[in-house]
């Protein structure tokens, strides 16, 4: 290959390259789309549904910027534009600027975000678990996939399995608990707790340790 046709196949890997990229900003720009339209009314109330949009909408623009960036790139390449690709070079790195920022700060900050994640899901076992599911359909979402979580993952409220005192406290102090009778016989903790093999799940219920 000659040095002359070197800037051509440099122009023809860079063309690639962004069409690459065109299609992980179009597939993020749909995901984000899908997370935000769908009907993931589970999950919204569960994790609060601001938290939800916002990621929804994050994940939006950043598929927007990516695609732009591939158009510029796309383009300054194919027409050799200079102030095109002097553009896309100057987006290139202040993406690669916020992308290292943004994972410093998930780093600093995951603690943070783990926190008022655990607070919402925390609130809404509290308050809505099997609370007027006959009228509130918010309420039988948030109860349903309550018990997804728990039958499914094996645990039992936010953190910690059957056997963890932070588990049966918090349930102890829902609504759920305080609408039984207030005896001896109340069930500290949903069925959904329980392993399904116990041939005994109403003791599993009622006595503080690992099932």
């Amino acid at each position: 290959m000659t040095v002359e046709g070197c800037p051509k196949v440099a122009k023809y890997i860079l063309v690639g390259f962004n069409v690459l990229v065109l299609i992980v900003g179009c597939v993020a720009i749909g995901l984000g789309a899908w997370t935000l339209v769908a009907d993931n009314g589970q999950l919204r109330e569960i994790t609060g549904s601001n938290l939800y949009r916002g990621a929804s909408i994050t994940i939006i623009v950043g598929g927007c910027i990516i695609v732009v960036l591939a158009f510029l790139g796309c383009g300054g390449s194919i027409m050799e534009s200079r102030v095109m690709l002097g553009i896309y070079f100057v987006i290139m790195l202040l993406f690669l600027i916020l992308f290292v920022v943004a994972t410093v700060l998930g780093f600093v900050y995951k603690d943070d975000l783990k926190s008022e994640l655990s607070k919402q899901m925390e609130k809404t076992l509290v308050n809505q678990y099997e609370v007027d599911l006959t009228n509130n359909q918010n309420n039988r979402e948030v109860t349903d996939v309550w018990n997804d979580i728990q039958t499914n993952l094996k645990c039992c409220g936010v953190e910690g399995s059957l056997g963890s005192d932070r588990s049966w406290f918090l349930w102890q102090s829902s609504a759920w608990y305080r609408a039984q009778p207030a005896n001896s016989n109340r069930t500290l903790v949903p069925a959904s707790c329980c392993n399904k093999a116990l041939t005994n799940t109403d003791q599993c219920r009622k006595v503080n340790g690992t099932a």
